[in-house]
């Protein structure tokens, strides 16, 4: 596609949408397609309104709209199994939170169920997209990353049933993510023939949808044990899957940005490599103390919440809001980091200071509820407020 503008492929683009084809990653792959087509007879000596009305006229009426009504069709056959999967384990999430909450017993293996059901759909439908897209690069980096996950659901499972190396193994998916990520954020760039962002965009809205519904259910959880001042097992456990699956979708985000981009810059790629290690590292926790992962934390705001601003506010409004957001939970965070060391008093604890905190946050996730770089960040925020909310500090 290098011989055509951007204005051209944007007209492309255009007519795909205008016949029906609106699912981006399939219009991606014909535009691609008829780009190429097109540069051909270029070549031969045609200009590009003559080239593309020769190709326009080789497409039968309403055939653009047919190839996406079949693939998608294709696919969703495909990913059924995945689909009922995530749905099992949605179900058994919950279902094991009740019973942990009305200590009924099975409460501990609905839980495990439920994580098993999670890496089943996350192998199937990895295994369904690598089968039909053997032509997409990166493969590679796609088995590198579900390792990761897979390895750190099997460290939970492991804490649960109380089985000796959940700390390792939780050690590898730290390593194995933070690796991962961080070579994406490179291999990525300015490239848009590659699996893992394909499949990634692909079930955007299946993700984000999973990780809306959990904050909700986990909010409405923690709120009575917030105000009467208990611990809760269970909103917990819900929280650090909240707060890591938001985490990890909010730095893959990115990818979709970083291949649209021509040449995004190395230090935007620096950026979000250490955004994600700073990210994933409080998660070991039997190797930082408090104090260490408080630090991470405060590092890990004012990078997420710029890199944030970066790709997906645009409005200048917008964008002088959500850095002043970035700024004031980089400067609650801090408070926090400060209290839990012993340089200032506890009365940062207090209802009357968070209670104004807990307002300011959630009014800012919904003000930025269209934004859908901002408010992951924002969810991740929220959470992070919720978790570590009398007792405890760092993002796990």
């Amino acid at each position: 596609m290098g011989s055509l503008s951007k204005e051209q492929l944007q007209a492309i683009r255009d007519y795909l949408a205008r016949q029906g084809m609106t699912y981006k990653p399939l219009q991606d792959e014909v535009l691609d397609h008829v780009s190429c087509d097109i540069e051909k007879l270029i070549a031969s000596g045609q200009s590009f309104d003559a080239a593309w009305l020769a190709i326009t006229k080789e497409l039968p009426p309403k055939q653009i709209q047919t190839i996406q009504l079949e693939t998608m069709e294709t696919m969703n056959k495909r990913e059924s199994l995945s689909k009922w999967l995530a749905y099992l384990s949605f179900f058994l999430l919950f279902a094991g939170s009740v019973f942990k909450l009305m200590k009924f017993p099975g409460a501990g293996q609905m839980l495990i169920g439920s994580f098993i059901a999670i890496a089943l759909a996350l192998i199937s439908g990895s295994t369904f997209g690598m089968i039909a897209n053997k032509e997409k690069r990166g493969g590679w980096l796609l088995v590198a990353i579900l390792l990761g996950v897979l390895l750190f659901l099997a460290s939970f499972t492991f804490q649960i049933l109380h089985l000796p190396g959940a700390i390792e193994l939780r050690t590898m998916a730290v390593l194995a993510l933070c690796l991962s990520y961080s070579i994406s954020f490179f291999y990525l760039r300015g490239n848009e023939n590659y699996l893992l962002t394909w499949l990634h965009e692909r079930y955007t809205p299946a993700i984000e949808r999973f990780i809306f519904i959990l904050f909700a259910a986990v909010f409405v959880l923690r709120m009575p044990s917030l105000t009467l001042g208990y611990e809760d097992f269970v909103s917990r456990i819900l929280l650090v899957i909240t707060i890591a699956s938001a985490g990890l979708h909010f730095h893959a985000i990115s990818w979709q940005y970083l291949k649209a981009e021509e040449k995004p810059g190395v230090i935007f790629s620096l950026g979000l490599s250490f955004s994600l290690v700073v990210f994933m590292l409080p998660a070991l926790v039997d190797f930082l103390d408090i104090n260490a992962r408080g630090v991470l934390t405060v590092l890990f705001w004012p990078v997420a919440g710029f890199i944030a601003t970066y790709m997906g506010v645009k409005d200048g409004k917008q964008k002088a809001i959500s850095l002043a957001a970035t700024a004031f939970f980089t400067a609650v965070s801090s408070v926090w980091a400060l209290v839990a060391a012993g340089f200032l008093v506890t009365a940062a604890n207090g209802w009357v200071f968070n209670g104004f905190v807990l307002a300011a946050l959630l009014s800012l996730l919904v003000f930025f509820r269209q934004n859908r770089f901002f408010r992951m960040y924002m969810l991740i925020v929220v959470s992070h407020y919720l978790f570590v909310y009398p007792w405890k500090l760092g993002l796990w």
